[in-house]
């Protein structure tokens, strides 16, 4: 069981240090150059624009507006998919309303043709409240860019809205009634929701002249249905309506039911609430002088029915529910071909968001789908398919790292488990994890931060070494001062004998005599 634990730790450590060790890997910076499109020209185009040039400075004029304090920017962008070359039309301010528009290059009436509105929209920040809309604007010759706000006439509005409970791409279309000439709004139902994410996508609103509506984002279509059957309110209002001046009579009945008058009530049905509680028992210690006489507790009564009401019978003189009598409606009207548009000379941004950097580009309002199909492609689709790629190499590089830490926490929770159904084992590994970890991290530090300076034991040995040639060399003169006081004892001793030898040479002859 130790050597298993042990294992195991030193499994986990290892992972672990692998992780840790390991970068997360990040996608390669994108090698896609944006090369900007020709603008596609003839009849069929109403207006297009892709802001790569410097004169949609002077086709696009922001409102003066006092409400719009919103300012907005020419430019590729700041977001991780801002490319050189690709500018766009961006929302510059948190928390503002903006407004922005430009003329047509000449006012166009739409009849008999399909209408087609197309551009595409980048959240660089996100869209958490505002709108993302492109109008096109109720022809007006004497229109003033400058004084462009939510009040200015248009015709058609079209793109996402989020905010709250609203998340929806909107179409709406305002109608003009023949009979009052009064405008009305009539919505697209159902909404399709929005996209939310940070990428590029393109929406295109399609009419055609047999009223069928198509909505299509990135060139997918997500919804198809009629100007006649799925606008609300309805484009031509009902036939009859309900007489504003019908009241409901005074003896009308319009309760299905009444009690029961012949019903009688059961002669046991009146029950107390409560009841006592016939299982309690007095407590040893009451004193009935003392403590009053004692009672048992109330409890809820089982056999209590509430108060009793008679049944509810079919009332037979039910007349059912009423309802005012119809009459003609004098605003009727029939409009047939609400895809003929009234006259149109600009298109425009007018929103409110609490999110800054929209970008809005490749602009295109024509009759003729497949000229819009082939813009898009040429100056959308590129840049598409790059962000898709980004994202997706982003995706792996997550994905890899959240299998390293998977693996992780697999080996954790296994020797979690081990060690929590083995204590002792498991503080005997511990012991040791703590002893491992000093030596590793010891190591680590001998490794990459190496001293200049000697070991402590190094010193010491040197030291020693020191001490002991000095030593050696102190006995060494010792033993050589020892040697020389011996040599001169051994000269004294010789000049001596010399001496004593020279007297005893001396004496020797004057024995003789």
């Amino acid at each position: 069981d130790m050597k298993l634990a042990t294992v195991a730790l030193l499994a986990l450590l290892a992972v672990a240090g692998v992780v840790v060790a390991q970068p997360i890997p990040t996608p390669e910076a994108p090698a896609f150059k944006y090369v900007s499109p020709p603008l596609p020209t003839g009849d069929d185009v109403i207006f297009v624009e892709n802001f790569d040039d410097e004169g949609c400075l002077k086709r696009w004029i922001p409102s003066s507006k006092t409400a719009f304090k919103g300012k907005w920017t020419f430019s590729e962008g700041s977001d991780d998919f801002a490319y050189e070359g690709d500018k766009g039309l961006i929302v510059d301010s948190k928390a503002q309303k903006h407004a922005i528009s430009a003329r047509f290059p000449q006012p166009v009436t739409v009849r008999d043709k399909p209408l087609i509105i197309q551009y595409s929209v980048r959240l660089q920040h996100g869209l958490d409240c505002g709108g993302a809309y492109i109008k096109l604007l109720l022809a007006d010759k004497n229109r003033k860019p400058e004084d462009f706000s939510n009040d200015t006439p248009y015709v058609i509005m079209f793109g996402p809205d989020r905010c709250g409970g609203t998340q929806k791409t909107h179409f709406i279309l305002r109608h003009q009634n023949p009979l009052n000439s009064e405008w009305e709004e009539k919505h697209y139902n159902p909404a399709v929701p929005p996209k939310s994410d940070h990428q590029s996508h393109l929406y295109t609103l399609e009419i055609r002249p047999d009223n069928q509506v198509r909505i299509y984002i990135d060139g997918e279509q997500v919804t198809a249905g009629s100007l006649l059957e799925n606008m609300v309110p309805p484009i031509s209002p009902p036939l009859e309506i309900d007489d504003p001046a019908d009241k409901k009579p005074a003896d009308w009945v319009d309760e299905k039911t009444i009690s029961d008058v012949t019903a009688v009530k059961p002669a046991d049905w009146d029950q107390p609430k409560t009841i006592y509680d016939d299982n309690a028992i007095k407590p040893e210690d009451w004193d009935d002088e003392t403590d009053g006489e004692w009672e048992p507790p109330e409890i809820p009564n089982p056999a209590y029915r509430g108060e009793w009401k008679p049944p509810q019978v079919p009332n037979p003189a039910y007349k059912g529910e009423w309802k005012p009598k119809k009459i003609p409606n004098p605003h009727y009207f029939v409009d047939q071909h609400p895809h003929n548009l009234p006259e149109i000379d600009g298109i425009g941004f007018d929103i409110w968001t609490m999110n800054d950097g929209i970008v809005f580009d490749n602009i295109i309002v024509t009759t003729n789908k497949a000229i819009a199909d082939k813009f898009g492609v040429a100056g959308f689709s590129p840049r598409a398919r790059e962000e898709a790629r980004v994202v997706a190499a982003r995706k792996a590089a997550l994905e890899k790292d959240n299998f390293q830490l998977d693996s992780v926490s697999k080996v954790a929770s296994t020797a979690m488990q081990y060690m929590a159904e083995n204590p002792i084992v498991a503080a005997a590994v511990v012991v040791s994890a703590i002893g491992l970890l000093t030596v590793f991290v010891y190591a680590c530090t001998l490794v990459c931060c190496p001293s200049n300076e000697e070991a402590p034991a190094e010193k010491k040995q040197s030291k020693k070494k020191g001490k002991a040639k000095e030593s050696d060399s102190e006995d060494a003169s010792e033993d050589e001062a020892d040697d020389a006081a011996e040599g001169e004892k051994k000269d004294d001793a010789k000049a001596v004998s010399s001496d004593d030898s020279k007297d005893v040479r001396q004496r020797k002859p004057a024995k003789k005599d």
